[in-house]
């Protein structure tokens, strides 16, 4: 197994089996992130996305609605592997953070057994999808990272960010959280394109 710190010399080979792992999983086909996604990924979040991003889905105007990446940024472990990048679902994502949607929702969950149930089985799909990339990928990262769930959170009854869980549906993951966001936001796309 490498060590994080290591995978940046195999950086290619990783790319092409990370991609094969993710395809996999969602059963559709996958695009690396070429440089326009990139550049609009910084745009949008205000960072570089980690050098062996895909595009998870795209919107009806060809720009990326999430990225899904490795569990490594240039070298180091890092948990996170699915972003929300389209600006109008972020925003939205925002409103319903800032009305406590989540806070609502884990109490629900943490009520109500078939919700836990449904949260702790997204969580660890979450978690069996890192140690799959971790494992076709020959890359050995510590338990901290690879046993954290959906936006890296550490304990799997909370929810995190409404967005990280969003970028999550897209891959395949979904959970109370994501049924929430789904009831709540009616409209996915904005009408006229961003940027």
């Amino acid at each position: 197994m490498k060590r994080a710190t290591e995978f940046s010399k195999d950086a290619g080979k990783a790319k092409s089996k990370f991609l094969k792992v993710l395809e996999s999983i969602i059963s559709h086909s996958l695009n690396p992130a070429e440089t326009e996604d990139e550049e609009f990924f910084k745009k949008v979040t205000g960072r570089y996305p980690h050098p062996d991003s895909v595009v998870l889905k795209r919107c009806r105007f060809g720009k990326p609605v999430a990225f899904a990446s490795m569990p490594v940024s240039y070298g180091e472990p890092f948990p996170t592997m699915f972003w929300l990048t389209c600006p109008y679902l972020l925003k939205l994502c925002g409103k319903l953070e800032s009305a406590l949607l989540h806070r609502t929702l884990e109490a629900e969950i943490e009520r109500t057994e078939r919700l836990r149930k449904e949260f702790y089985e997204a969580q660890m799909k979450m978690i069996n999808i890192r140690k799959e990339v971790a494992r076709a990928t020959f890359l050995d990262l510590p338990r901290s990272v690879l046993e954290t769930g959906i936006g890296g959170v550490r304990n799997l009854m909370r929810v995190k960010c409404l967005h990280a869980h969003m970028a999550a549906s897209f891959a395949g993951i979904e959970s109370p959280v994501t049924k929430a966001l789904y009831e709540s936001i009616t409209v996915f796309e904005c009408e006229e394109g961003c940027f």
